[in-house]
This record gives C-alpha cells, sequence and structure tokens, in this order.
C-alpha cells in the first residue's frame, strides 16, 4: 500500500462484533466537568470503533452479551485517605444543608466544636419539658469567631441584632422595665416585630403562652405598641403587634434604633400563668409523694385545658382513688405554703440541687436556671412562676387518662 498523501483518509479498519465495546457516550448539556477541566476526559481510555476496551487489551476480547466495565474513578475510594485541616471542614461543611462557605481564617478544631459554639442552651424541666431557649453567653475559646456570625446571618437574617437578654430572669415579678430598640421587622398581614435588647415579656415556649403587653416611648411620645404575642428564634425574641392608632388618622409611627422604650406587660395574664406552671411543678411533687414515679413528659400549662403527662401507667381500677388523692396532696402543700427558689446556678450546684443529676439535653458547661418549691427537690426551668406555693390558689384534678404507656393528669385553678 503506497503512504498516504497530506489530506487523504485511509481506510477504515475492519470492526469485528468481538472487539467492540460500547459507543462512547457524549457530555450533555449541564453536566459538571471532568476532574481535568472539560466535558470528558481524553486520557480516560475509552472504546469504540477501532478501539479496544481497556480489560480487553490484557484479557481477550469481550463476549457481545458482556456487560461493559465501569471506568475508573479518578480517586479511588478505597486509597483515598480521609480529609484533614482546611479540608476536613470543607468537607464537612458541603454537607450541612444550606450553610454557605463564609469561613475565612483558620476553621475550628473540630466540627463538633462549631456546634456547641452556634447552640443555644435548653434549660427546662425534666417534668412535663417546659424548657425556653437561653443564649448561653459562654467565651468562644478558639480562633474562628467571626464565622459564628457569619454563619447566623447567612441562616437566619435577623439573629444578626443578637441574643436578646431575658430580664425577667433577674427580676420574675418585675411589670414595667426600660429597653433600647434594635430592629423593627414589617411581617406580612401588617404585623411588625419589635427586637429589643432586653425584655420582661416572657416568649410562648416550654408549655407556657407568651405575655401581652405594651411598648411606649421613653420621651413621653403619644405611640403606643400593643404585644399581642411574643416568639423566640435562636435566642432573639420578637414581640409581634401592631402600632395604636392613637391620633386616629392612621399615620403609624416609626422606631429607630437605639430609641429608648418602657416595657409594660399585662398583670393579669403574667399572674395566670405563673400559677398554672407552678401548679404543673406541684403535681409533680404529688405524684412522687403517692408513690408514682413515673418519668416526667410533656406539660401544657395554658388556661384552655392544663395538663401535665408522665410516661408510666396507673392501673385503671386505681384511677379514682389516685385522682382523689393527688387533688387532696396538692392542695395540702398549697395551704402550707412554702417559697419558690428561682435563680441561675453552676452546673454542679444545680445538680445537687436537683435531686443530684440534671437532664442530658442540660450542658456539663453551663449555668442552669432552677426552679424549687421549698424542700422538695429542684428541676430546670425557664418559665414564670409565683413566688409562694400558696399564691397557686385552690388545685382541682378534673381527669387522669392512660393511653398507649402514658398518664395524663388535667387540672384547673381557682380564678
Amino acid at each position: 500500500m503506497r503512504p498516504l498523501r497530506r489530506g487523504e483518509v485511509g481506510p477504515a479498519p475492519p470492526v469485528t462484533t468481538a472487539s467492540r465495546g460500547p459507543l462512547p457516550r457524549l457530555a450533555s448539556a449541564g453536566e459538571p466537568p471532568s476532574p481535568n477541566g472539560s466535558r470528558s476526559d481524553p486520557s480516560r481510555p475509552r472504546s469504540g470503533p477501532g478501539l479496544t476496551n481497556a480489560r480487553s487489551s490484557t484479557a481477550g476480547a469481550s463476549p457481545p452479551h458482556a456487560k461493559p466495565p465501569s471506568p475508573p474513578s479518578p480517586l479511588p475510594s478505597a486509597r483515598r485517605s480521609p480529609p484533614s485541616g482546611h479540608r476536613a471542614w470543607r468537607s464537612r461543611q458541603e454537607r450541612v444543608p444550606g450553610l454557605k462557605r463564609v469561613h475565612r481564617g483558620s476553621p475550628p478544631a473540630t466540627f463538633g466544636e462549631v456546634r456547641s459554639r452556634a447552640t443555644s442552651l435548653r434549660i427546662g424541666s425534666p417534668a412535663h419539658k417546659c424548657c425556653a431557649s437561653v443564649p448561653r453567653h459562654l467565651p468562644l475559646t478558639t480562633g474562628g469567631d467571626h464565622l459564628l456570625r457569619d454563619m447566623a446571618a447567612a441562616a437566619a437574617p435577623l439573629r444578626a441584632a443578637g441574643p436578646t437578654r431575658l430580664a425577667y430572669f433577674d427580676d420574675m415579678w418585675a411589670l414595667r422595665s426600660p429597653a433600647t430598640v434594635l430592629s423593627l421587622h414589617q411581617e406580612e398581614g401588617g404585623r411588625r416585630a419589635v427586637v429589643l435588647d432586653a425584655t420582661i415579656f416572657h416568649p410562648q415556649g416550654g408549655g407556657q403562652p407568651a405575655d401581652t403587653g405594651v411598648i411606649s416611648a421613653a420621651t413621653g411620645a403619644a405611640w403606643r405598641f400593643l404585644v399581642e404575642d411574643v416568639r423566640v428564634k435562636d435566642g432573639v425574641v420578637f414581640h409581634y403587634g401592631q402600632f395604636e392608632d392613637a391620633a386616629g388618622d392612621g399615620s403609624r409611627p416609626e422606631l429607630d434604633k437605639g430609641q429608648s422604650v418602657t416595657l409594660e406587660i399585662d398583670a393579669g395574664r403574667r399572674s395566670l400563668n405563673s400559677r398554672l406552671h407552678s401548679a404543673g411543678h406541684l403535681l409533680d411533687s404529688c405524684m412522687t409523694n403517692l408513690g408514682l414515679h413515673f418519668e416526667p413528659g410533656k406539660g401544657y400549662h395554658f388556661p384552655d385545658g392544663p395538663s401535665v403527662e408522665y410516661k408510666g401507667v396507673i392501673p385503671p381500677d386505681q384511677l379514682q382513688d389516685k385522682k382523689t388523692q393527688l387533688e387532696k396532696q396538692a392542695n395540702e402543700l398549697i395551704s402550707k405554703g412554702a417559697k419558690v427558689l428561682v435563680s441561675v446556678f453552676p452546673y454542679d450546684e444545680a445538680a445537687k440541687l436537683c435531686g443530684g443529676a440534671l437532664p442530658g439535653y442540660i450542658s456539663q458547661d453551663s449555668t442552669p436556671r432552677i426552679v424549687k418549691f421549698g424542700e422538695y427537690p429542684g428541676c430546670p426551668c425557664g418559665g414564670t412562676h409565683v413566688a409562694d406555693v400558696a399564691d397557686i390558689g385552690n388545685l382541682k384534678v378534673t381527669s387522669i387518662r392512660v393511653k398507649k404507656g402514658v398518664t395524663k393528669v388535667s387540672y384547673s385553678i381557682s380564678p
């Protein structure tokens, strides 16, 4: 055969069934590029007319019905070493949904350290799960503090205002208090949310409803913001409501960042909520006194049918007797009265007040808030309570029901 001249194309080589492999696949639009930057890797062996399969070059021709071999992975997982340092942080970061790459500088020591920094302390009672989200306020021990701020801003823009100081932790019976406006947010439907540096309003949570009341200007301006609901998110307390149209012209005053305001909560509602919450805790002690050592569960301390749940079963033939005994025991303790201690303690001291141990969700480097009735063991709680057990008033156990291994005690208190 004579040599080919420039531009000439020689005859195609013969194609046999035995040497023919799968046709090369064309990369589709939107397909991620291969590790070398192109959609198809020219360095990877391919099969096709005139090309032998990578496996058939050493093991002979493949039969027509044989499954084509999978292309080799650029980085075989069996030989890939675990990532470390920045690579470990980046790979873990990619597995967190919705988390943007905001890291700049040295990564934290471990991913668990980042989670421990970003989480807030959930303090609550093992009895009926009365817990509130309270900012930890602990110093960050390693570098990368700016990372947490950026993470929080990316996940929840409203978190940038910083945690709200819960002033009712300092004085649970204060009905008026000063505060400073941090931001004002417009909600759908015309409702607005005010964020303050500190608040005496208890947000809904832990089985206790939210406080209501008024936010007014400390300078004596005519406007008033009516607080209809209070919620907490990531340590920030949002006071939802609307401005009162005092002038009658439909005008809406604006709040400026740094403006001084006065908070005033509804005293009657706060008193009722506190009495209902304390009554739920008192029933825990009464259950123990009657020999019912059940594990506490959920609690509902709202006026429309308050109740507490326990993991355990009372035999059906004893329900009526236990209902009568439980109500009698509660009213006896109320008639005697006992001071209610509510304060924040170091972890070890808090554990002693709670019978020697705290629930597992309480971090050992935290300072839990404990509520304790007289000489009875205390428990973690973030809600509001009465100053004395006698302030609860008459208590009535309305029903005891057992379902699926859970005993539910419903109660009411005198107006």
